[in-house]
């Protein structure tokens, strides 16, 4: 009985020990994000060719069918959380759907999210595809549901977006868009610091232009 209860004190002590010891190490992690163009750190995925009829159909075909659709401006910077992330936009138009008004802010998340990881090429960003919404642009948003805040000093409703082969976000106005060679690669991972201009995220031209075929066909759908 003695041995028992030994074996507990200690087992205890040690578990205390472990998660002192994980607080007094908290301060020593570092914040990948905390600098400015934190991103150029990373490598993000562009989207292979091969899938793009697959891409087509998802985004002319399902995306319409989303459970709330709105034209919203970006006010602020996005949030990462644990395989999640998490941005505030400016609701200026609901093509569809309930719950939401034209005026309020709402916080729009990602479940693919922001996960970092390490590989042979260095850091990987997971980013959908899809480039971060720039503060003050409009974009057509296809959402899924609200869900529960993912933080507690959460302002806003939160609002998954709909599932998608890619980000289902567009921008109204485009952007520069770079298409960087990876037919010798083994992956279609690229450094981000050589696309961060671009909204989509493409392997090849091809892969590009039907990308900003889909936009041009879904924005005149969905005009301001």
């Amino acid at each position: 009985m003695k041995i028992r209860v030994i074996r507990r004190i200690v087992t205890v002590i040690i578990i205390v020990g472990i998660c002192f010891w994980g607080i007094s190490q908290k301060q020593t992690y570092t914040n990948l994000l905390s600098e400015p163009n934190a991103l150029n750190k990373f490598q993000v995925a562009e989207f292979p060719e091969s899938l793009m009829q697959s891409a087509s159909d998802q985004f002319l075909h399902i995306l319409p069918q989303s459970s709330i659709i709105i034209r919203a401006i970006a006010v602020g910077e996005k949030d990462y959380l644990f395989h999640t992330n998490q941005q505030t936009v400016f609701v200026q138009q609901v093509y569809q759907g309930e719950g939401i008004q034209s005026g309020e802010k709402i916080h729009v998340a990602l479940r693919t999210g922001f996960s970092f990881r390490d590989s042979f090429d260095g850091k990987l960003a997971e980013l959908s595809f899809v480039n971060e919404m720039e503060e003050g642009k409009e974009y057509l948003i296809f959402l899924d549901k609200k869900i529960d805040v993912l933080r507690k000093n959460d302002q806003y409703d939160v609002y998954y977006v709909a599932d998608s082969l890619i980000a289902p976000i567009f921008g109204y106005e485009n952007r520069e868009n770079v298409v960087v060679d990876v037919s010798g690669n083994i992956s279609t991972y690229v450094p981000y610091s050589l696309v961060s201009g671009n909204e989509f995220f493409a392997a090849t031209q091809s892969a590009l232009d039907e990308f900003m075929n889909i936009k041009r066909q879904l924005l005149e759908r969905y005009p301001r």
